[in-house]
């Protein structure tokens, strides 16, 4: 399984995950992690995306 860094992740965010490199920055923020794979990271964004907004 293929490994990407947080930097390659966000740079490649619309072609890759069809999101805004900002969604991405913030559905890996806090992550221990220093590197994901495309999966790991879509499950994030998708988490992250779902997320409900506290008012």
């Amino acid at each position: 399984m293929s490994m990407y860094t947080r930097e390659e992740l966000t740079a490649n965010a619309l072609t890759v995950f069809g999101v805004s490199p900002e969604v991405v920055i913030g559905a890996l923020f806090g992550a221990e992690e220093e590197t994901f794979s495309v999966e790991e990271a879509r499950g994030r964004i998708e988490q992250f995306m779902n997320r409900r907004v506290n008012e």
